[in-house]
């Protein structure tokens, strides 16, 4: 499949300050603000990657599921491929080492079109840097299974269509969460940090002329 020229457009846009940002990310955000408050000096850096590939007519972007596990505030969601800072490492270099060991998937600097807007939780005390790559080609992936209990391949096709964006009251830790927005991808209730970084992302999308009559 030859690049589209809105590849191109993409990474000026990822690599200018005027960023969609928090009001992006908000409009995906759980009534309770406590969730992503105000960073912390003891924020924990962290960093995750948004792929971007092509399948058949369109394309898509993968999503993982984490095993269940009692000691991790994230257990068995779904989200973006990544993790925390190594020391002495960037956050990019970041990004790129947990996307491959989570998707068997490995990214030169060259493929990373660029950065999101940070975003902190305050349930895990993590500060997330998204970024978001792209391959040329479909890449053949292979979940850790020690770590990831699923994959899921995402089409920018829904992302920009506004049926996938819904509510619901969710149980977390023991607490219910009324009226969460969520996007409904693979059946999955996709929602908090992840949702919101999609959300900025689907944003800076419709800045884009190829995308942005898609509702």
């Amino acid at each position: 499949m030859a690049a589209p020229q809105w590849i191109g457009r993409l990474r000026r846009l990822l690599q200018e300050s005027d960023l969609p940002g928090r009001p992006a990310q908000l409009s995906m955000a759980p009534r309770s603000g406590s969730l992503y408050a105000q960073v912390p000096t003891a924020a924990r850096p962290a960093a995750v990657m948004l792929l971007l590939f092509p399948d058949g007519e369109d394309w898509h972007f993968v999503l993982i599921r984490r095993r269940a596990h009692p000691l991790d505030p994230h257990s068995a969601q779904v989200g973006l491929p990544g993790g925390k800072q190594e020391p002495g490492e960037s956050l990019l270099a970041a990004a790129m080492r947990e996307m491959q060991e989570e998707t068997g998937v490995s990214l030169s600097p060259e493929e990373v079109l660029g950065p999101l807007t940070p975003l902190y939780v305050n349930v895990s005390r993590f500060l997330i840097h998204p970024f978001v790559g792209l391959k040329p080609t479909k890449p053949s992936f292979s979940k850790a299974d020690d770590e990831v209990d699923a994959l899921f391949y995402v089409p920018l096709s829904q992302l920009l269509d506004g049926s996938f964006q819904r509510k619901c009251d969710l149980r977390v830790r023991g607490h219910l969460l009324c009226d969460v927005p969520y996007f409904a991808f693979s059946n999955q209730v996709v929602w908090g940090a992840t949702a919101m970084i999609l959300s900025e992302f689907r944003t800076l999308l419709r800045r884009l002329p190829d995308f942005a009559a898609r509702r």
